[in-house]
């Protein structure tokens, strides 16, 4: 579990930090509609990119963490449904960190209509399958036609999705 420095600001936790302590979970404290814009479209990027699933306080209220010293739970007062991944500032709904292992699950376990088409990011030199919930921003996107193609670019499979 990773808290999230600096309420997500455009310089918190940087893709050398992230690919160090790989969080499954990341929590973002700020409040809703800050004058700052916590927290950033690029930390969002970039916790997506590792696969970490995100709760923000923003969206969620309290974060309720709990460990029996083998697993950890996660627990967000409301908004369960926030897609905290995707929605930048000002929040958004769909898919929540709670969910994501499911479909991490399903992604996993792709069809063969994912075959010949696979995503890269520019910036982790990650690539995935076009169903991954980790994709990349848009912006940080390179397309690959095979899995060949990718390695060949020098793009490591991402570990959520086994591209």
């Amino acid at each position: 579990m990773l808290k999230v420095a600096h309420h997500g600001s455009a310089g918190s936790s940087c893709y050398a930090f992230l690919r160090s302590a790989l969080p499954r979970n990341a929590v973002i404290s700020c409040s809703a509609d800050n004058s700052y814009g916590h927290p950033t479209d690029a930390a969002l990027s970039r916790l997506r990119d590792c696969g970490a699933k995100v709760f923000r306080t923003d969206m969620q209220g309290d974060i309720v963490v709990e460990s029996d010293g083998e697993t950890v739970t996660m627990t967000p007062a409301r908004n369960a449904d926030a897609d905290t991944l995707a929605a930048g500032p000002g929040g958004g709904s769909g898919v929540s960190g709670a969910s994501s292992s499911a479909e991490s699950a399903s992604s996993d376990s792709a069809s063969s209509s994912d075959e010949g088409s696979y995503i890269g990011n520019a910036n982790s030199k990650k690539f995935h399958r076009p169903s991954c919930f980790t994709l990349p921003a848009e912006h940080n996107r390179v397309y690959f036609g095979s899995r060949d193609e990718a390695v060949a670019a020098g793009m490591a499979p991402c570990k959520r999705c086994n591209p």
